[in-house]
């Protein structure tokens, strides 16, 4: 740039500095000026704002390279990136920020980036099926958009591009509109992303639908059908139609279960698929209440009557259809006196809740009985009660069974397939918490036993009767 343009009245003397102010003999450069001439030169108007000038240009450039490498740890600049052989021949009257539609301070995988989402629309290969002025049109645009990238994917190239245009705002700021010339049309990335938002659908909303399932399900696992309206846009128009959803349910599923399935709800105009959001909540179980991840029995197990006096139990407790618990083992309660208070066996099968970590737990109550007999206590059954007598028959009386697993589940050759497994309280410890009023009886072997049938869970009612029956004959002989 002509130091002319910045200072008119040194146009002379700059004039004839070039006719005889340098003089070349046998390869050395005379100057004519003399000291006093050579100082007012470097103090004269022009050069001072030449000095003052490249001061701010250099500023600029400082403060854009510190932010850069605040913004972006890789980028390094280096005083060779002035050198460097352009990666483009670009013009410094084009905005290429704009063309990618990205911030000046963009790191390089942003810049990337832009131009990938770009070229997924401006690409040549993208244009088939168009016209051939929009297809014209857009390769001209994916030309612009590709020397943009040329320019500021390569460091070295987008520092020497920043810097000039830096000079270009400095002089406009110092004196005014430098150039006439105008800047070149360009491609406006912002606005084509924001015409392109504009006539993309809108994001799809989320509806959430309630899933009643059984116990049985939920425990087991399985596919559920689901029948809701949903209307479709089809070629012929928009349809209103009956859709089963298959949600599949998985083992052992928790409580208020979510499953997201996109798009499959009802079709807008300018919106895309509603998802629809499946919760699953258990429905009311007849015989069981969840709690966690234990099973609880409604209903307390009431024993025949004549239990009390029978050195031996067995109860069969129905639990998760298709699963049957037969209890069997020393009556903890046989030898008490006779009384009409209660008495009341509190068995936690370890195992046998909702999950592997769940109980089962039931109560069972022995019917009362009352006889003209002695109220003493047998001294064989002293232990029962530990230390101290007996002082009031109407006292009620408990006792806690804890059942753990004993051995691995057992298959049998049955049709549909059955499985066997064997529970027992012989790892109990002896030491139990006593309540205020409740005599608390040390608990005696107990085992138990559960017949599994998944597959025939609907009618597996009598066939694990029958089985049962099978088993409690056997432990008892």
């Amino acid at each position: 740039m002509s130091v002319v343009s910045w200072d008119a009245r040194f146009g002379v003397k700059q004039q004839e500095l070039a006719r005889n102010g340098v003089v070349r003999k046998a390869g050395e450069t005379v100057n004519k000026m003399t000291k006093d001439e050579y100082q007012r030169f470097m103090n004269s108007p022009a050069m001072n704002a030449s000095e003052h000038y490249r001061d701010v240009c250099n500023t600029r450039t400082s403060v854009r390279d510190k932010k850069r490498m605040q913004i972006d740890p890789s980028f390094k600049p280096a005083d060779s990136d002035w050198k460097a052989k352009k990666s483009f021949d670009f013009n410094a009257r084009i905005d290429y920020y704009r063309v990618l539609g990205v911030d000046e301070y963009e790191v390089q995988d942003g810049m990337k980036k832009a131009y990938r989402q770009l070229s997924l629309v401006y690409h040549p290969d993208k244009t088939s099926g168009m016209d051939k002025a929009t297809a014209a049109e857009y390769q001209l645009i994916f030309i612009e958009i590709k020397n943009a990238y040329l320019v500021l994917g390569d460091n070295p190239t987008r520092r020497q591009y920043d810097k000039a245009r830096d000079d270009q705002v400095v002089a406009e700021e110092l004196w005014g509109q430098v150039t006439k010339k105008k800047a070149e049309a360009q491609f406006d990335a912002f606005k084509a992303l924001e015409l392109l938002a504009a006539s993309k659908p809108k994001p799809s909303a989320t509806v959430t639908v309630y899933i009643a399932a059984k116990l049985e399900k939920m425990y087991y696992g399985g596919m559920k059908a689901v029948y809701r309206p949903r209307r479709v846009q089809t070629l012929d128009g928009w349809l209103h139609e009956e859709h089963c959803h298959k949600v599949l349910i998985p083992r052992r599923c928790a409580e208020r279960h979510r499953f997201l399935r996109k798009a499959d709800g009802d079709h807008h105009e300018k919106q895309r698929p509603d998802h629809l959001n499946f919760i699953i909540c258990g429905k009311e179980h007849p015989r069981l209440v969840r709690e966690g991840t234990d099973l609880v029995l409604r209903s307390t197990v009431r024993l025949q009557a004549g239990a009390l006096s029978d050195p031996y139990c067995s109860a069969e407790v129905e639990g998760v259809g298709g699963r049957v618990l037969l209890l069997f083992g020393r009556n903890v309660f046989h030898g008490l006196p006779q009384s009409t208070a209660r008495r009341r066996l509190r068995v936690a099968v370890s195992g046998e809740g909702f999950d592997e970590t769940g109980q089962l737990r039931f109560d069972i109550e022995y019917p009362a009985e009352v006889s003209s007999s002695s109220t003493a206590i047998p001294p064989a059954d002293r232990h029962v009660l530990g230390t101290g007598r007996y002082r009031a028959c109407q006292q009620p009386a408990e006792c806690d069974a804890e059942l753990s697993m004993l051995r691995s589940p057992l298959t049998l050759g049955t049709t549909p397939s059955s499985t066997l497994h064997f529970y027992g309280n012989l790892k109990q410890s002896v030491i139990v918490e006593h309540r205020s009023g409740v005599l608390q009886v040390r608990p005696r072997p107990l085992f138990a036993v559960v017949l599994s049938c998944p597959l025939a869970r609907k009618g597996a009612s009598r066939g694990n009767g029958r089985c049962s029956d099978n088993v409690l004959c056997r432990c008892s002989g």
